[in-house]
């Protein structure tokens, strides 16, 4: 018998790492909200029926863009991507000046749905004019509060799915082996494993900041994402 050496192990790593995803998410959907829990969404459900501004907030790879997708469906809003705004082509940032004016074009309306991190620091809001502008309009935030190891497994996933197939991120852009391997510290698994605690407490301070302005709906889970999107499509049909 053949023994194994270092490389053959390292040949079932991928197997191994795919295996552990799929338990992962499989063991994850099937947890239910608590009965409590049920009806705190069903509650916080019929109140984002009837505001017309929502900013969707949570780390990369969370589900931002997903639940954007899904409530602007249901709720029948116009939906802006801040990402696409803020990377140009080639993953070039664009000046904040810039930023601002593509942002207000998107959001003239007195309804709409964003998604994105950017700019939300609380350290930013005295002196950032693209800050204060969005907080001030935002009636609601929903958090995509998940935990670490769900959003990383989920980071890599779609990295992986996103270099192997070639799926195009915001404006064209692409993630890349290249990118992936020689520059690590600006790909999103090394952006969730370094940002992903400092982005909770920051949304923590944020609902501080905000309190008593500005709804906060916390989803700490996709059942509870599920759930929260159900509750809205029985309210609105109700």
């Amino acid at each position: 018998m053949t023994p194994m050496t270092p490389m053959t192990l390292l040949s079932f790593l991928p197997a191994v790492f795919l295996f552990f995803c799929l338990w992962r998410r499989r063991r994850h959907r099937r947890r239910r909200p608590t009965k409590e829990r049920q009806r705190e969404l069903s509650e916080v459900a019929s109140l984002v029926c009837k505001l017309k501004r929502l900013r969707i907030l949570g780390c990369c790879a969370a589900g931002k863009s997903n639940l954007r997708k899904c409530l602007a469906e249901v709720l029948q809003l116009p939906a802006v991507e801040m990402d696409s705004i803020y990377w140009k082509p080639g993953w070039v940032m664009r000046h904040p000046d810039e930023t601002l004016d593509l942002l207000t074009q998107r959001t003239q309306e007195d309804a709409w749905i964003v998604d994105g991190n950017f700019m939300s620091k609380p350290r930013d809001l005295d002196r950032s004019e693209l800050n204060r502008w969005l907080w001030e309009k935002t009636q609601c935030v929903v958090w995509l509060d998940y935990p670490f190891w769900t959003i990383y497994l989920r980071a890599w996933r779609r990295t992986l799915w996103r270099i192997s197939t070639g799926e195009p991120c915001c404006n064209g852009n692409r993630e890349t082996w290249s990118l992936l391997l020689c520059d690590f510290r600006n790909s999103i698994p090394y952006f969730v494993w370094t940002t992903h605690a400092q982005l909770a407490q920051r949304v923590q301070q944020l609902e501080h900041i905000f309190e008593g302005k500005l709804h906060f709906v916390a989803l700490r889970s996709q059942a509870e994402t599920n759930y929260f999107l159900h509750e809205i499509a029985a309210n609105l049909q109700s």
